[in-house]
């Protein structure tokens, strides 16, 4: 299966390869970047949803205790009152010493029965089905400046403003995240089709040229870098064949000629000699013959010494 995948990889293209493999890092970047901050966002804000919980009971303390004290029931209302009137403050709730409810305000939510009661400040949060956090309660103890134990504080708060502002951060994120990583591939589509596809298809074309013994096809050196001096090279290696090949024509050339006038001259005395043919035209035949095969056997060795320029391995 994995040697499937690989030879279906290797039938696509080099700049498709880059283009998804660089893709796929800003992918991953991206990703991690979100989440981070996400997760940054989530910390700091219940960081500030519980120190807003905290200075609202530590402001309201000294007062509370003295409402408690008078027993004033428009006072005790009117406290719990102001506090449902914070944000995130679903409940508030003044408690005597044993715990029982003195006055309420805000949601009906039953105060937990089993509440801790000491002098210690304490909060705990509530989940709904799924596991998310919903709200949370802060209990402080009512003191007075000297420390004397007057009753308890109760504060139900309300997460979901939160959780709906993280989500919101969180819809956010994966559009930017998509806007993004679309916006990447067609950026990095667009270079890699321009800066490497294209050099490297004419680079194809004009090999394929080549192998068919078209050296006349050049190509356009755009760029100073590694495809750049790629295809100044192979220009230069095209100047060269094309000089190599132009040589070898030139020569092939002339022995052609060379051999045509032996043979022509070889057929002549072959056909006239004893048949007219004076010792002075046979000895200027047999000269051009011998000057035209000492040409042969010089281009022979020009060619041969053309040939040692090509390294194989035989």
């Amino acid at each position: 299966m994995i040697k499937r995948i690989r030879r279906r990889a290797l039938n696509f293209s080099i700049g498709f390869r880059l283009a998804m493999g660089f893709t796929l890092i800003i992918t991953l970047l991206l990703g991690a970047m979100g989440t981070a901050i996400y997760l940054r966002d989530r910390e700091i804000f219940i960081d500030e949803f519980n120190s807003r919980g905290w200075a609202i009971v530590n402001a309201v303390n000294r007062y509370a205790y003295q409402v408690i004290s008078t027993g004033d029931k428009k006072l005790l209302n009117g406290l719990v009152n102001s506090l449902v009137k914070e944000k995130y403050v679903m409940q508030a709730a003044l408690l005597d010493l044993e715990g029982k409810v003195l006055v309420s305000a805000g949601t009906k939510d039953p105060i937990p029965p089993n509440l801790k009661l000491s002098r210690q400040i304490s909060s705990s949060i509530v989940r709904d089905e799924k596991g998310r956090i919903k709200k949370a309660f802060f209990l402080s103890p009512v003191l007075s400046e000297e420390g004397a134990l007057g009753g308890y504080l109760y504060l139900l708060c309300d997460f979901s403003p939160i959780v709906g502002h993280l989500k919101k951060t969180v819809d956010y994120i994966i559009i930017n995240y998509v806007i993004a990583c679309l916006t990447g591939l067609i950026l990095v589509r667009y270079v890699i089709h321009n800066y490497v596809e294209k050099p490297v298809k004419a680079l194809m074309v004009a090999t394929e040229k080549v192998s068919i013994g078209d050296f006349s096809g050049k190509l356009e050196v755009l760029t100073n870098d590694e495809l750049g001096k790629l295809a100044l090279a192979f220009n230069k290696m095209m100047d060269q064949l094309e000089l190599l090949f132009g040589n070898i024509r030139s020569i092939t050339k002339d022995m052609i000629h060379n051999s045509d006038l032996i043979s022509q001259r070889s057929s002549y005395v072959e056909k006239y000699d004893g048949n007219g043919l004076d010792a002075e035209r046979k000895s200027e035949f047999m000269k051009d013959i011998s000057t035209a095969a000492r040409r042969i056997a010089r281009m022979g060795n020009q060619l041969s010494s053309l040939v040692q320029q090509f390294k194989t391995n035989s």
